[in-house]
């Protein structure tokens, strides 16, 4: 395989284990502990686009519809966290 084809790899691991591990962190007691899968992918995103100066292609537009998609899916555990709060259910922790 070519570099750029294991790079592209890597990246697409990285997003899968990313996206993994959002929903569980939105329904913790924190809200900040939510707000880590964003915030990298941000960071990411000002990485490539501002110092690396990459152009905004196909690309992205997936890192900002990821970005996106984790927001809202922050907002939904917070929402599933409140929830449970207000049911007295105590697995909400």
């Amino acid at each position: 395989m070519s570099e750029s084809t294991l790079g592209i790899i890597r990246i697409l691991a990285g997003l899968i284990v990313l996206l993994l591990i959002q929903p569980p962190l939105s329904r913790l007691k924190s809200p900040l502990w939510g707000t880590i899968v964003p915030l990298v992918i941000v960071a990411a995103g000002v990485y490539a686009f501002g110092v690396a100066k990459l152009p905004l292609t196909f690309s992205g537009v997936i890192v900002l519809v990821l970005l996106l998609w984790t927001l809202l899916d922050w907002r939904r555990g917070r929402q599933i966290y409140h929830a449970k709060q207000a049911a007295g259910d105590g697995k909400a922790s």
